[in-house]
């Protein structure tokens, strides 16, 4: 209350006295000690000087000057003004202000605190979002290169083993060294995947291992059964078909006959223009090497019959009337095989005797107009009963001093013995062979548009994948057969008569006994060209020594009048066929 503020001041304010009055209501409207709160205010606005008597009083001097009359004549009047509170007035204030700023401050601290907890939280927050996502990234980077890596391990095996699925990779790497690394391997391996069109599988094989013999001029023995084929009247042919025609049969001939050659676990080792020169037995081991030999020569007299009528129209129209064959000379021998020619240039292929004897052979199948002629050193390894063979002659040819027994392959009476062991190797010879030229069907060059040939009018369609669909089919033909061979119709048991009469006959003539002979030819109803070659000897023999020749037990072989031994070799020493 005004009195506890300062009751002697109320009683100036109250003076009856004007001056003291008037004085005490302007220091009371400078002053106004009924707002403590007004009080407070102005200790910044006005300058007081505090001091401090006791714990119970707060005293306060100032020096006032005003004209409390408010005229401008009258002198202003400076007043002393001491004011003396107690100390409790303001420490209620004081307490409340401090209550007031606790509370501020504490709602402050809560805020912060509770701001610091959410900042905390979202801070965890991010640095786990932030380390799942790098962990994200970090794994499909790391996915990513570990599929670009595998593929170049791939990329890597498959150059070693030569075993190629494909030649240009599924995805290309954004990184620049990987992709410069996908683009080198694509490249190595379409290169071997042609050079593998030159050479044997193995050779190319031997050759990326770094096999201390691959790479240099190497041969070793080896009993290898050797296959020579040829087409039968191919001048003719050649002559009569232009350019282009001629280029669309080779290519189709060729191609099918080397995947035959293929699916029988044999090598192409030349084509020699419409020949095909083919091993088995090397560079790697093959089982029942002449069995297989025989029936991929079956399978090939079967695939041409299907080209010779897919080709009838064309032949005909230029002029061919004849019928399109293949002659197939078989042999079976020791030869030198392995990497020959000299330190600058070689090739992979055999040398020996042998050889040449298959060369013959297939030569002799004209003269005796058969499709296969093989040896009998091959027909006396066959599996028995498994294919129909027929003896045709003893010959000498060129270049070789001892005689060889000409033995014709009819056809494959039953299935190939060690069938599985078979099956396993042709299919493996047939997916190396495949993927080493591209992929497992067949693929021809050709287009219509080729521009290293003539443009035509008319003639086989070379694109839109004829020859591929057709050698396909005729490939899958082979294919499903290669495990056993192309087993033939059942003969005739009047042909089967006839071969056994042609045998007999060609016995009794070698043993000198010409007479029986010819009773046995006369049996023969079909007549063939072996069957007249064989009558043109007889009847010469006739001629010149007779029914039949002495037997000269010493010698163990019949003996001419003259007292030599009976030769019954027919001397072949030049080509008169």
């Amino acid at each position: 209350s005004k009195r506890e503020i300062g009751a002697d001041f109320v009683l100036a304010v109250n003076s009856s006295n004007r001056i003291v009055r008037d004085a005490a209501s302007r220091v009371n409207e400078l002053l106004p000690f009924g707002d403590i709160e007004k009080w407070t205010a102005l200790a910044d606005p006005l300058p007081w000087t505090w001091t401090s008597e006791n714990d119970q009083l707060i005293s306060a001097v100032r020096l006032i000057s005003a004209n409390l009359l408010g005229g401008t004549s009258v002198k202003p009047l400076e007043l002393v003004v001491i004011l003396s509170l107690p100390v409790r007035l303001f420490a209620g204030v004081i307490d409340g202000q401090l209550e007031q700023v606790e509370d501020s401050v504490n709602g402050s601290v809560r805020a912060a605190r509770d701001t610091a907890e959410r900042s905390h939280v979202t801070i965890i927050a991010v640095v786990v979002a932030g380390c799942v996502l790098a962990t994200m990234i970090a794994m499909i980077a790391g996915c990513a290169l570990t599929a670009r890596f595998q593929e170049l391990e791939r990329s890597m095996l498959e150059i070693r083993s030569l075993q190629f699925g494909r030649g240009e990779p599924e995805f290309h790497s954004r990184i620049k060294e990987i992709h410069h690394m996908q683009e080198t391997f694509a490249a190595v391996k379409n290169t071997l995947r042609v050079f593998g069109k030159f050479v044997p599988h193995s050779v190319v094989q031997g050759i990326v291992r770094n096999e201390p013999n691959a790479r240099v001029l190497n041969v070793k023995q080896r009993e290898v059964t050797i296959l020579f084929s040829d087409v039968a009247n191919f001048t003719a042919i050649s002559e009569l078909l232009s350019e282009r025609e001629l280029l669309y049969f080779l290519t189709k001939y060729l191609t099918v006959m080397t995947y035959v050659v293929e699916s029988y676990g044999g090598v192409v080792g030349e084509v020699l223009g419409d020949g095909i020169l083919a091993f088995w037995n090397t560079p790697d081991d093959v089982p029942d090497h002449a069995a297989l030999a025989c029936a991929s020569a079956l399978a090939q007299q079967e695939c041409v019959r299907d080209l010779g009528e897919e080709f009838h129209d064309i032949f005909l129209r230029r002029g061919f009337a004849g019928s399109l064959s293949i002659r197939i000379g078989i042999n079976t021998g020791r030869v030198l095989t392995g990497n020959i020619g000299s330190r600058d240039k070689m090739k992979f292929g055999c040398i020996g005797d042998s050889v040449n004897a298959a060369s013959r052979l297939e030569e002799l199948c004209k003269r005796y107009e058969v499709g296969i002629i093989c040896s009998d050193r091959t027909a006396s390894v066959l599996p028995p009963d498994c294919f129909e063979l027929r003896e045709l002659d003893r010959v000498r040819v060129k270049g070789r001093q001892e005689p060889t027994t000409l033995v014709e392959v009819i056809r494959l009476a039953e299935k190939l013995p060690n069938s599985a062991a078979i099956a396993s190797l042709a299919g493996q010879s047939r997916r190396a062979n495949s993927e080493m030229k591209g992929g497992s069907s067949m693929h021809c060059c050709l287009s219509a548009g080729c521009s290293c040939l003539p443009s035509r009018k008319h003639g086989p369609n070379l694109g839109d994948g004829g020859m591929e669909r057709s050698l396909s089919a005729t490939a899958l033909k082979m294919a499903r057969s290669a495990h056993f061979g192309p087993l033939g119709p059942p003969p005739s048991p009047g042909r089967l008569q006839d071969h056994a009469a042609y045998v007999a006959a060609l016995h009794a003539y070698q043993a000198g006994d010409f007479q029986v002979a010819f009773d046995e030819l006369g049996r023969i109803i079909r007549r063939d060209k072996p069957v007249a070659l064989l009558r043109e000897r007889i009847d010469q023999a006739f001629l010149t020594y007779g029914s039949r020749l002495d037997w000269n037990g010493d010698l163990g072989a019949p003996v001419t009048p003259d007292g030599e031994t009976w030769d019954c070799t027919l001397n072949l020493l030049e080509k008169r066929f």
